[in-house]
């Protein structure tokens, strides 16, 4: 009986070493900008790596132990690696500093945009009249109304684009992307027009807004709204 404490002790000592030494980074790769990261498989589930402050890969979203990740910015990252068990609770873990001399230029697309909430500013927007476009540097306004707005998102993006492509349009039309957030109140996402390497530029929407208080008689005004560009001038 004793002989057997004894085994069971000594065999649970050495799955933990064993454990532990399976715990960190088997590789890491620095190319120019970019880290090829691969880490270490043992008995826990799952892990995650922390890049920065804003950055966290996760195990769950990938099909390896393997990624990649390239930074915008030069500098000294302590990659911090943490293995969690099957309740979500951490393990053990490893952190490794690399250093990154080179600046990766991320071919970011050009997008001309307005979130919906845009539209009616701080007045409830009406009806939509006008679409305001350039076209090899001739403004050229297109009137599409007036049509009562209220739920009216997918109506008046089908209508944008079946107007822009009558005047040669390459481009794509998205409700949201990774660069921009709508969001009303600056909380809820809400969707947003967002055109991407479009060959026309996109001035504005005008229409009419109410802009009386609850109960109160309406206030109808004019309105235009400019389309915002991502990069800031990437039109120009």
């Amino acid at each position: 009986m004793k002989n057997l404490f004894i085994f069971v002790f000594l065999n649970v000592i050495l799955t933990n070493v064993n454990l532990k030494a399976q715990c960190g980074f088997k590789n890491i790769e620095i190319d120019s900008c970019c880290i090829t990261v691969e880490v270490l498989e043992n008995e826990y589930p799952r892990w995650s790596v922390k890049i920065d402050t804003l950055t966290t890969i996760w195990s769950m979203d990938l099909d390896s132990n393997r990624f990649t990740y390239c930074f915008d910015t030069k500098d000294s990252f302590e990659l911090e690696l943490i293995y969690y068990n099957e309740f979500g609770f951490p393990g053990c873990g490893a952190s490794q500093w690399v250093n990154i001399e080179e600046i990766c230029v991320i071919d970011t697309p050009c997008i001309q945009y307005l979130c919906w909430e845009m539209l009616g500013g701080c007045c409830e927007l009406d009806t939509i009249k006008a679409f305001e476009i350039e076209v090899n540097g001739v403004p050229i306004t297109i009137p599409i109304g007036p049509q009562y707005v209220a739920g009216a998102y997918n109506w008046l993006a089908s209508t944008m684009v079946s107007i822009l492509e009558s005047y040669s349009y390459v481009g794509l039309l998205e409700s949201e992307t990774e660069y921009i957030d709508c969001k009303k109140g600056g909380i809820t996402p809400i969707p947003g027009f967002y055109f991407l390497n479009s060959s026309v530029r996109i001035n504005a929407i005008s229409g009419v807004v109410n802009c009386a208080g609850p109960g109160d008689p309406p206030e109808w005004k004019d309105t235009q709204v400019n389309f915002l560009q991502f990069p800031e001038g990437c039109f120009e």
